[in-house]
């Protein structure tokens, strides 16, 4: 893998500090997410199913990327993936919306969806 390569996967973070600059590398996020699904660790199904949730990852790019590594169990992987977006993939997104403060305000129904789904995470039901 050359430099190109490994900075088109990899974000750098500057941070100045002491008088010098320092510069972290971390994983871009659809690469983080097929090191998760490739280890396939439970902690890592649960961390999966709320990074899809909240919009965090495209489904074509992940299977992209997936398609790209030298994996024996590729196709386990490929399966998980549809699996986790059709099980966990919200269609509305509320980042940014207005939410009003008001006591009166009755929870609705994507409201409701998304405590029981916090409710199963943390009770590690239905991930794996």
């Amino acid at each position: 893998m050359n430099k190109a390569q490994l900075e088109h996967i990899l974000l750098s973070a500057a941070k100045v500090g002491g008088g010098r600059a320092v510069t972290g590398y971390c994983l871009e996020v659809h690469g983080l997410a097929v090191a998760k699904y490739a280890a396939g660790r439970e902690k890592d199904h649960i961390f999966l199913a709320v990074m899809i949730n909240k919009g965090m990852l495209r489904k074509k790019e992940l299977m992209n990327r997936v398609c790209k590594t030298k994996c024996i169990q590729l196709q386990c992987i490929i399966d998980r993936i549809k699996r986790d977006f059709k099980k966990y993939a919200s269609k509305h997104h509320d980042f940014g919306k207005y939410v009003p403060s008001s006591a009166q305000v009755l929870p609705s129904k994507t409201d409701i969806t998304k405590q029981q789904f916090i409710a199963a995470v943390k009770e590690r039901k239905n991930i794996i």
